[in-house]
C-alpha cells in the first residue's frame, strides 16, 4: 500500500543525454514542470553557501532518505519530504530554512517516513483533507496577510481585485470545488467589459492558487496553463508640444497638491507610485536630491534623483502646506498618509477636460522621448528613470558610479526643453551637455 525508500536510488532522476530531472511534486494527473536534482550530505555549511540559479533545484540529503532542501529562483529554501504512495510520489512540505534547522528537518522526515511504513498512512493527503473546508474568502486573506502584504508593494490593488472581479462570484465556493473551467468562466465573465483587467484577474487568481497549492490547502492549480483572454500592446503614446501646453494648464485648475504631485511627475520622470510616496526624511531641497531605498523603488534597487530648480521651488511650496510631523510630502487630508488613491483618479478627469486619452505614464515616456531628442544618451536616461539597461551582469555588478551628475545635467536639459515648449522662449532651449574632462 504504502512504502518509504529503502535506497536513495529510489529518488534518483529520469535522465535524458546527461540532463537529470527530479520527480514532480504532488498532482492529481498532471505533469508540472520538473527541475534539476543533486545529492550530498546536507551540512549547515554547505546550505548557508547554496546560491540560486535561474531555475529551482532539489538538493537530496544522503543522510534522511527522501529528504531535500528545495532552492528556489528567488532563494527561498524549503524543507520537503519525498515518499511514496499507491504508486505515486508525493511530496510533504516540511517548513523553510533557517526557521526550520537541517536537524529539525531531519527529524520532521523521519517522522513522516515512519509513520508511511508503520501505519500505511498519507501525512500529504490528511494535510489536505483539514483544508477541504476552506472557502476562498479564507484564502484570499490568508493570500494577502501572508504573501501580498509581505512581498508586494501592489498589494491594494490585489485587494481591489479580489474585492471587486473575485469575491463576488467566488465568495463562499470551496477552494478545493474550484475547477479549470470555474477559472475560464470568471475570466471571461470580465472580459467581456474590461479585457484588460481580465488578464490581471486571472493573474491573482493564478497567483492565489499557486499560494494555495505551495501551503497545501490544494493539490495542483486549476489556473494554471490558462491562457490570457486579451491581447496587450505596449503603449506608445508621447504628448506633443499642444498636449503639453493644454496639460500644464489643466494642472493649475488641480488643487495645490495634485497640481505639484503631477508637475514634480513631468519634470523628473518618475514613477507617479514612487512619487506619491515621496517622504520628508527622503528629500533634501538645500542640496536638491532625492533619495529613494530600495523598499520603494518598483525594481528594489536605491535610486537617487536630482532635483532641478523648478521642482524644488514645488516641493518648498508644499512643504509649507504640510505639517512638521507629517512625514509624507504629498499626504491626505487626515495626513494619516499618501495621496495615493487620490492620485489615481486625476488622469481620467484630466482626460474629459483635455480631449484626448492621458495616462499618468504617459509624462513619464514623453520625459523620456524629450531628453532623447535633446541628446541625452540612453544610459543616461536609463539611469534617470532607474531602468535596469542592458549593459553587461559584469559591468553592472562593478559599475557602482552614481551617475548623479550626469542625471542633474539630463532633468536641466528636459526642464529646460518643456520651459521652452510652455513659454516659447528660444534661448531657454541648451541641448545636453557632457561633463568636461
Amino acid at each position: 500500500m504504502f512504502s518509504g525508500f529503502t535506497d536513495f536510488n529510489d529518488l534518483q532522476p529520469i535522465s535524458a543525454k546527461g540532463t537529470s530531472f527530479c520527480y514532480p511534486c504532488v498532482t492529481h494527473n498532471t505533469s508540472p514542470p520538473t527541475c534539476p536534482v543533486t545529492a550530498c550530505s546536507l551540512t549547515d555549511r554547505h546550505i548557508k553557501k547554496l546560491n540560486p540559479t535561474s531555475q529551482r533545484v532539489d538538493y537530496f540529503d544522503r543522510n534522511v532518505t527522501g529528504l531535500a532542501l528545495r532552492l528556489a529562483a528567488s532563494g527561498r529554501k524549503t524543507w520537503c519530504v519525498f515518499f511514496r504512495a499507491n504508486r505515486r510520489l508525493r511530496r510533504m512540505t516540511l517548513g523553510h530554512y533557517p526557521a526550520v534547522t537541517l536537524h529539525a528537518a531531519r527529524t520532521k522526515a523521519r517522522q513522516v517516513l515512519a509513520e508511511v511504513a508503520l501505519h500505511g498512512t498519507d501525512p500529504a493527503a490528511h494535510r489536505l483533507d483539514t483544508r477541504h473546508g476552506a472557502t476562498v474568502a479564507d484564502l484570499a486573506a490568508e493570500y494577502l496577510t501572508r504573501h501580498a502584504k509581505p512581498h508586494k508593494k501592489s498589494w491594494p490593488e490585489d485587494q481591489r481585485i479580489i474585492t471587486r472581479e473575485l469575491l463576488p462570484h467566488w465568495r463562499h465556493r470551496l477552494v478545493t470545488d474550484v475547477t479549470r473551467r470555474d477559472v475560464h468562466a470568471l475570466i471571461d465573465a470580465v472580459a467581456d467589459h474590461a479585457p484588460v483587467m481580465a488578464n490581471r484577474v486571472l493573474a491573482l487568481v493564478r497567483g492565489m492558487l499557486n499560494f494555495a497549492v505551495a501551503h497545501e490547502w490544494i493539490a495542483s492549480n486549476p489556473a494554471a496553463r490558462v491562457k490570457k483572454p486579451s491581447p496587450e500592446r505596449t503603449r506608445e503614446r508621447v504628448l506633443n508640444a499642444a498636449e503639453l501646453h493644454a496639460l500644464w494648464a489643466a494642472l493649475d485648475d488641480l488643487s495645490p497638491t495634485m497640481r505639484r504631485v503631477f508637475k514634480t511627475r513631468l519634470l523628473t520622470g518618475q514613477r507617479g507610485g514612487e512619487v506619491v510616496r515621496m517622504q520628508w526624511s527622503n528629500v533634501d531641497l538645500d542640496t536638491g536630491m532625492w533619495t529613494m531605498p530600495g523598499s520603494e523603488t518598483k525594481n528594489g534597487h536605491p535610486h537617487r534623483v536630482p532635483l532641478t530648480t523648478p521642482v524644488v521651488a514645488l516641493l518648498r511650496e508644499q512643504r509649507a502646506s504640510v505639517p512638521e510631523d507629517i512625514p509624507w510630502v504629498f499626504a491626505n487630508a487626515l495626513g494619516s498618509g499618501s495621496v495615493h488613491h487620490r492620485a489615481r483618479k486625476i488622469p481620467g478627469q484630466l482626460t474629459q477636460r483635455l480631449g484626448f486619452h492621458f495616462r499618468g505614464h504617459d509624462l513619464r515616456r514623453t520625459v523620456a522621448t524629450g531628453m532623447a531628442e535633446s541628446g541625452v544618451p540612453v544610459q543616461v536616461i536609463a539611469r534617470v528613470l532607474n531602468h535596469i539597461d542592458g549593459s553587461p551582469r559584469a559591468t553592472k555588478a562593478y559599475d557602482r558610479h552614481p551617475y548623479d551628475a550626469e542625471k542633474l545635467r539630463a532633468l536641466q536639459t528636459w526642464a529646460r526643453r518643456l520651459d521652452h515648449i510652455l513659454t516659447g522662449t528660444t534661448s531657454a532651449v541648451v541641448p545636453f551637455l557632457t561633463a568636461t574632462p
